[in-house]
């Protein structure tokens, strides 16, 4: 008996370059300025099917303990029980459920944030910026997204409020990602 022909998507794998990638973050301060922020240490892969991106799988995982905003004792106190509680919950993971094309080279991912044991559902706008050779002769591909989330949700939740009435610290966190990817063999 012959054995029917199955068309076969070529599966590829892609790692996060963290030499090029930035984890940036935003957050209000005091009703009236923004902190910027960014991670230092993670690590991440995406798999795909066929040639494109659609449906590609993506897992991330990020060294809360790299927080850096550029100044030390408020990094501590991110790292704190107060925030990301660091010594008890070293990481934040990230794990897609899907990544659909929205046309023009624009994406939906939806995927399960995980923050301190508590875990939600997020997505991120992407932007495929396209796919190049680097100078080794690699095949990267690379984006950008960004996305926002409620750092209470995750139990973030040091949140004194000012005579004003402004929070120090704002609810809101924007995050916005650049992403470039490897093909790997």
């Amino acid at each position: 008996m012959d054995t029917p022909l199955v068309d076969k998507k070529t599966v590829r794998h892609w790692k996060v370059d963290v030499n090029h990638t930035s984890l940036h973050f935003c957050v209000g301060y005091i009703g009236l300025v923004e902190v910027r922020g960014h991670f230092t240490q993670y690590d991440g892969l995406v798999e795909t099917e066929g040639d494109g991106f659609n449906s590609a799988k993506v897992t991330m995982l990020v060294k809360a303990e790299s927080i850096n905003t550029a100044n030390a004792i408020r990094d501590n106190h991110l790292r704190s029980s107060d925030f990301f509680a660091v010594d008890k919950f070293p990481d934040i993971t990230f794990v897609s459920s899907s990544f659909t094309s929205l046309g023009s080279d624009k994406y939906l991912l939806l995927g399960e944030l995980s923050i301190k044991g508590i875990s939600k559902e997020i997505g991120f706008h992407v932007l495929f910026k396209g796919f190049t050779k680097n100078i080794f002769g690699e095949q990267v591909a690379v984006f950008t997204a960004k996305s926002e989330i409620n750092r209470l949700d995750f139990n973030l939740i040091w949140h004194p409020i000012l005579e004003n009435g402004f929070p120090v610290v704002s609810e809101k966190v924007l995050i916005d990602l650049i992403v470039e990817l490897h093909q790997l063999e």
